[in-house]
């Protein structure tokens, strides 16, 4: 198992691993519930261009820290700096990676919640894997009412 730093990251936000052929992207936020600023959606993105390029890495998982896979946008950091998450017409998404066609698949192992964003990043991947105790928004719902996702 090897841990790094990704290429111009600018904290911890995003630990990249390898493990054999399997790379795993955590989101590692877990005072902010894991939810995704400005640089850590760079770093998702820098995360998943640096797996398609890395011809020994054959799958990836993305995951969150701390019991939570992702709450969405950092809006208290948007309230703090000014600063979002980068919305263009082209480029990366404001969640980081959402907007990247890779050739091999993501696997999104959802512990915890799944909300806004973070349920955007979940169905980016080609394939999710939630826990017992996974909770996402129910589609046609308000994300006041919650369906309890169980996978057998």
């Amino acid at each position: 198992m090897r841990r790094k730093k990704l290429k111009h990251q600018s904290d911890m936000s995003v630990e990249l691993e390898k493990h054999d052929k399997v790379t795993v992207v955590t989101i590692n936020r877990p005072k902010r519930k894991n939810a995704v600023n400005r640089s850590t959606a760079e770093d998702l993105a820098n995360a998943f261009k640096q797996f398609e390029e890395d011809s020994d890495s054959s799958v990836a998982i993305l995951t969150g820290i701390g019991g939570v896979f992702c709450a969405g946008a950092d809006l208290k950091a948007f309230s703090e700096t000014q600063e979002g998450n980068k919305v263009e017409l082209d480029g990366d998404g404001p969640m980081g990676p959402t907007r990247l066609l890779l050739s091999k698949p993501v696997i999104a192992a959802v512990e915890g919640f799944a909300v806004a964003g973070g349920l955007e990043l979940s169905l980016w991947s080609g394939s999710r894997r939630c826990s017992i105790w996974s909770l996402l928004p129910k589609m046609g719902s308000s994300l006041s009412r919650w369906w309890d996702y169980k996978v057998a």
